[in-house]
């Protein structure tokens, strides 16, 4: 009865029905994505299309020795020399993880196993407890040391003491970003890495297909979670080539004037200015 508005993500193809039923007594629904929009109105629901945005201001480039000596600092360790991939990821999800920590694991695994200099930094909570994964397990079943894949001191991470001033600071500091999302209903760390000047991995899903432009793309394969709605896992081969072609091209930055649509100074005079709104 309330002329409440929805600002959903889509995360998997179709959307749920109860998502769906949700939507359709909402006064206005905007999506988060483009791929989100077209779901929506195919599924009948009318929508316009509101991305997030994100602090241009906060998240853009910096010096990256800088970067990596000062994360290096806060995890107790030396950075220096090592090609560092990054992962920013809630831990809040299981069977399967929604992230993809699993395929994640493996496939860092296979690129470990070919060069000696590689680190990967995951910003997440270890002990998903009842909602998401006990990732200290996960490695050990992977056959990967925790001297190879670093987390955050758990106290302020679980906290809330890390700033988006400190999660720009990893950006900063990889050589590239690594998502292995089954699905996103934007995406916003890919967007964030990028603005930080980190190029990126991701897979063929959902809006991570519009937000990479500087990076790669690798391939998914579907599977269902709930009735007939979808989501797509990453090829582990297809992240591990994609490791190595940014193993290859390690010391490269990207232009952070491929996000720049996103930055909250353009989001909402360009996309939320432009909506007729009844009285």
């Amino acid at each position: 009865k309330y002329p409440w508005i929805a600002w959903t993500p889509v995360d998997c193809d179709p959307p749920y029905e109860g998502t769906l039923a949700a939507l359709r007594n909402a006064r206005r629904a905007f999506a988060m994505s483009r791929h989100g929009e077209a779901l929506l109105r195919t599924a009948g629901v009318a929508c316009d299309y509101v991305p997030h945005g994100i602090d241009t201001a906060v998240f853009r480039p910096g010096d990256q020795a800088i970067a990596r000596d000062a994360l290096g600092r806060l995890l107790g360790c030396d950075l220096k020399g090592k090609f560092l991939v990054v992962s920013v990821a809630a831990n809040a999800s299981k069977n399967p993880s929604r992230k993809g920590f699993s395929e994640m694991f493996v496939a860092f695994k296979a690129f470990l196993d070919r060069h000696a200099d590689v680190v990967l930094y995951v910003h997440a909570k270890i002990d998903g407890g009842e909602r998401g994964e006990d990732l200290l397990r996960l490695l050990q079943d992977v056959g990967l040391g925790v001297d190879r894949v670093l987390f955050p001191p758990q106290y302020p991470f679980v906290s809330g003491l890390f700033r988006p001033e400190h999660v720009a600071v990893i950006y900063r500091a990889a050589d590239v970003y690594l998502s292995a999302s089954h699905g996103e209903g934007f995406g916003l760390c890919v967007v964030e890495s990028q603005a930080c000047g980190c190029p990126v991995i991701a897979p063929r899903n959902t809006a991570q297909i519009e937000l990479v432009r500087a990076g790669r793309l690798v391939d998914a394969i579907p599977y269902a979670i709930h009735g007939a709605s979808m989501r797509a896992r990453p090829s582990v081969p297809a992240l591990v080539e994609a490791l190595e072609g940014a193993y290859g091209e390690r010391g490269r930055r990207c232009d952070p004037a491929v996000v720049e649509e996103f930055g909250i100074d353009r989001v909402f005079p360009t996309f939320l200015a432009a909506i007729e709104w009844e009285v």
